[in-house]
């Protein structure tokens, strides 16, 4: 499957895939795969991926078409006894992060948790820069951290497990500065969205500060005093603008008390269009970017759009993906990896 688009109007931020999972990963395959080869998808990443290390899947081959049971599997990839000088773990063992000698670090940008630490690096005041230009064994999405009391820089690497690197030498250029975003995550009624809770989850797990935002202070504008982000989560149009909404399978929709009806309305849009346009970034999630191609009238289509589910179906498949790693959008993620 080839995605390309193009997005002329600036702000706005069209975003299919948020939960993304590491190189060579297979925790989150199907457990029925579709035959035949994964599908190559080139899209961008907003979020990176969801463990602080790395792991490599072993002896999984790309083909699924013929899926054998988990014990031929270990039977083919394990054909030796494990020998060494182990030990019986009665309780979790937590990942504590060290602090080398000096005053200007570097967290490793692959890593999940070195974004749940710069999030609290910078609620402690702590100066961080995002490496944007390879150079001294540096990556684009490294971060660079100065300043922090010892006590701070030790706390957060003992909360989060990761390593605060001795910087050799000073970088000058090729790097800007990392400042926390005033988020607003959509919040609507009508019996609530799955996925808004679940991207709070993700966003509370890294200590990433967001405010939920409602219809009525969405539809009163003037959202830049207020927000530098707002993101819609995965819904369809008709819910986030709460015009022609239908209930399940086509019937008639649930009725709540009008307290508890959701939507934006046409007010709604204006005022994002009006975020957008004074700088304002809009993120949109699965469905929620039919919203945003629709009416930001955006260069952009959903290339899948009324094809038939015969000829396009694969839920909860993971998918190869290629990423151009030294956009921002795409930092700390590996060049191929699994969606």
């Amino acid at each position: 499957v080839g995605v390309e688009q193009q997005i002329v109007q600036p702000g706005v931020v069209v975003e299919g895939f948020l939960d993304l999972a590491e190189e060579g990963r297979t925790d989150d395959a199907a457990a029925t795969p579709h035959e035949g080869d994964a599908a190559v998808v080139e899209v961008p990443a907003i979020l990176s991926r969801r463990c602080a290390h790395q792991h490599v899947a072993l002896c999984v081959g790309n083909d699924f078409r013929g899926v054998e049971g988990l014990s031929k599997i270990i039977d083919e990839c394990i054909d030796v006894a494990a020998k060494g000088d182990f030990k019986v773990l009665t309780e979790a063992v937590p990942l504590v992060g060290k602090v080398a000698e000096g005053s200007n670090f570097v967290l490793d940008g692959r890593l999940n948790a070195s974004y749940k630490a710069v999030n609290l690096l910078v609620e402690k005041a702590a100066k961080v820069r995002r490496v944007d230009k390879a150079s001294s064994g540096l990556r684009p999405g490294d971060f660079i951290v100065s300043g922090g009391s010892k006590s701070d820089l030790d706390d957060v690497a003992k909360q989060t497990g990761v390593d605060f690197n001795a910087l050799s030498g000073s970088v000058s250029s090729g790097t800007h500065d990392v400042k926390q975003m005033r988020v607003g995550m959509y919040h609507r009624y009508r019996g609530g969205n799955m996925d808004e809770g679940w991207t709070r989850f993700l966003l509370e797990q890294f200590a990433f500060p967001y405010t939920s935002v409602k219809d009525d202070e969405i539809k009163k504008g003037g959202l830049n005093a207020t927000y530098d982000v707002i993101v819609l989560p995965h819904d369809s149009t008709a819910m986030i603008t709460g015009e022609g909404v239908r209930g399940r399978r086509g019937g008639r929709p649930t009725v709540y008390p009008p307290e508890y009806m959701s939507g934006i309305g046409e007010e709604g849009v204006e005022a994002l269009k009006d975020f957008v346009n004074k700088g304002g970034t809009l993120v949109t999630l699965g469905d929620a970017t039919a919203f945003g191609i629709e009416k930001f009238e955006l260069s952009v289509r959903n290339a899948i759009t009324g094809v038939d589910r015969k000829d396009f179906f694969c839920p909860g498949s993971t998918i190869k993906a290629k990423f151009t790693n030294d956009h921002p959008l795409a930092y700390g993620m590996p060049s191929n990896g699994l969606v």
